[in-house]
């Protein structure tokens, strides 16, 4: 697993990078694009993951048991966080270099990236209420508690610009982000108050 762990990490900080590209030598939506053949390595990892490290009711309690659970939730959150991360980058707000690239991409590009993102941050909303139900400390690790912070900055963006924003979207958001904010709010590893001041107004905002 520690081999593992160090190559998700290895393409996370690959992703960031990535994010502040200013210059591709082919089209981003290109399959031959560094971009695309980035997020397709951290899909083959995951689907390559054995399956000791899925997170069946099985697999929760033997890992429980040797004590190694906190490590593969944050395995889990560490996979989500790149996608969301290489692909927030399509969402409106988001001002990173590489956002630059979607505005000649094709729409429908733009919108399975963008729906591919939220789709991840949702992700990481049910790995955080899985990890309050299952206990254990399966939430120790502090990655955790930054993957819900920027899973609640995608929702609250998704669904406030592309989507109608109406009475279902709102309730879907507000749920997400409670869900989140219980992880942010009971850690002993919780973030600062500017982040935690920014996570309430923004939930605010989403849901009135």
């Amino acid at each position: 697993m520690p081999l593992l762990l160090a190559l998700l990490f290895a393409l996370l900080t690959l992703a960031k990078r990535i994010n502040r590209a200013t210059h591709f030598a082919v089209e981003i939506w290109s399959a031959q694009s560094p971009y695309l053949q980035l997020l397709q390595t951290i899909e083959t990892w995951y689907d390559a993951l054995p399956e000791e490290l899925r997170l069946t009711d099985l697999n929760i309690y033997v890992h429980k048991e040797r004590n190694t659970l906190a490590a593969v939730f944050m395995m889990h959150f560490a996979y989500h966080s790149a996608v969301a991360d290489l692909t927030r980058v399509s969402l409106p707000g988001f001002d990173f270099p590489l956002s630059s690239f979607f505005k000649a991409a094709p729409p429908s590009f733009g919108k399975q990236c963008q729906e591919r993102c939220r789709h991840h941050a949702d992700e990481i909303s049910k790995l955080v209420e899985l990890g309050l139900l299952t206990g254990g400390r399966a939430l120790d690790e502090p990655f955790c508690i930054t993957s819900a912070f920027e899973a609640t900055k995608i929702q609250v963006v998704h669904t406030t610009t592309l989507t109608p924003n109406g009475p279902a979207e709102r309730q879907r958001a507000r749920e997400q982000i409670r869900t989140n904010w219980k992880l942010i709010l009971t850690s002993q590893n919780g973030l600062n108050p500017r982040a935690r001041n920014y996570v309430c107004t923004r939930d605010k905002q989403s849901t009135q």
